[in-house]
């Protein structure tokens, strides 16, 4: 995840310390000469999306900020078995013998909750020292309420996916439970995977 990481990296160098939220179409862009504190930007919405690297380019009183477009593809295997690729990178996913799979990896459910975890550990560790948060090592566990009954179609009033999700954070910091609990709240408004779990995003779908 070499942009996200970019991104997280280059954003966590100027954030400003806990708390703001942007205004609409607004995002954080870089800071001035005279303030290490990042400046809210107005997104340009007539900039076109580039052609080689899906790059949406966003101009900030002479900063160019770059919003990405993430993409991923998934194609069958044997049996329940799916390869995941992105970027030349990849890893299979699977179900356990019970969903009809030979367990070779772990399932998307699971994949979404580590995808949710990671991403909490990974803006934990980009935003700790701008937050006065003296971090040595996060661990976040990351459990979900799965009813197999909506998804065979057997229980009507059963959801299909996650009815609930669960984070437990294990965080080793030279600061007081306070200044932890704050950077929890945190590290919970800015995770980009959180956001889409709890914002879903416009969803939309096309038979190629």
């Amino acid at each position: 995840m070499l942009i996200l990481g970019t991104w997280i990296v280059a954003i966590s160098q100027f954030t400003q310390p806990l708390g703001g939220t942007a205004p609409q179409n607004w995002w954080l862009g870089h800071p001035s000469a005279h303030s290490s504190r990042a400046r809210w930007c107005r997104r340009s919405p007539d900039l076109a999306v580039g052609s080689t690297v899906n790059l949406k380019e966003t101009i900030c009183e002479g900063s160019i900020m770059a919003e990405a477009v993430f993409s991923a593809v998934a194609e069958s295997l044997e049996g329940m078995a799916t390869r995941c690729t992105s970027r030349g990178m990849s890893f299979v996913l699977d179900e356990p013998p019970s969903l009809g799979g030979k367990d070779e990896g772990m399932n998307p459910l699971e994949a979404v909750l580590s995808a949710l975890g990671a991403c909490k550990c990974v803006v934990a560790r980009a935003f700790a020292k701008p937050n006065g948060i003296r971090l040595r090592h996060v661990r976040v566990e990351v459990d979900g309420v799965f009813d197999p009954d909506g998804f065979r179609g057997k229980n009507p009033a059963a959801k299909v996916g996650l009815s609930k999700i669960r984070t437990r954070y294990h965080i080793d910091a030279d600061n007081t439970p306070e200044e932890i609990a704050a950077f929890v709240e945190f590290i919970e408004a800015h995770c980009p995977v959180h956001d889409t779990l709890v914002n879903p995003p416009q969803l939309s779908y096309e038979i190629a």
